[in-house]
């Protein structure tokens, strides 16, 4: 089972390989067939269409490309986090009106009943609990919130290398570390769930 020091020194290994090649990420966007005819488009349809005067929160916002169909909301707010200054700078960049902040995704530092919507698109793997990632997320959402987000499905992830660590969280579920490497060549960390049921529950 992993210790708490070696999860926070995997978010610093993530956090420095995707400064490392921030650019050639941003880049591969434009190329990576998944992400535009799958990912995106599937997300996209599942944006709430009210969101006008909203306070929106994008979790793993890398370089803002979910950004374009949640500003055209007009929304009150929109503050994107990620782990990667260099890739916040570059969504800064493109949407000089959104907030942007470093901060992990398993310790936000937000007020309570804060969002009315929450957005994440490919991040959650980067979490070893759930419970206390969604946990994390209810408290800032108002009543009534809504929460869009995507993951993988574990069968993706589980011919990748596995580092030998686990995590079991109070409630026994296991999720596995494993590395990976990503486009632009961004070896990353991450946690899988044995199954879809793990998922769910």
């Amino acid at each position: 089972m992993s210790g708490s020091k070696n999860m926070t020194s995997n978010t610093d290994r993530n956090a420095q390989a995707y400064n490392s090649h921030a650019e050639e990420w941003d880049s591969s966007m434009n190329s990576n067939v998944a992400h535009i005819y799958l990912e995106k488009p599937a997300m996209q349809n599942l944006i709430p269409k009210n969101l006008e005067y909203k306070n929106i929160l994008s979790i793993g916002l890398g370089a803002g490309d979910e950004l374009s169909d949640l500003v055209k909301q007009n929304p009150a707010s929109i503050i994107g986090i990620d782990i990667s200054e260099k890739l916040l700078e570059i969504a800064k960049k493109k949407f000089p009106s959104t907030e942007v902040e470093k901060m992990d995704m398993m310790n936000m530092s937000f007020p309570p009943e804060y969002f009315d919507f929450v957005y994440s698109s490919l991040a959650f793997h980067y979490s070893y609990d759930w419970d206390v990632l969604l946990s994390g997320i209810y408290k800032i959402m108002r009543k009534g919130g809504q929460l869009l987000f995507s993951t993988h499905h574990p069968d993706y992830w589980r011919s990748a290398q596995s580092t030998g660590n686990s995590h079991t969280n109070p409630r026994g579920i296991t999720l596995t570390e494993h590395t990976a490497i990503l486009p632009a060549n961004i070896e990353i960390v991450f946690y899988n769930h044995p199954n879809t049921k793990s998922i769910l529950d």
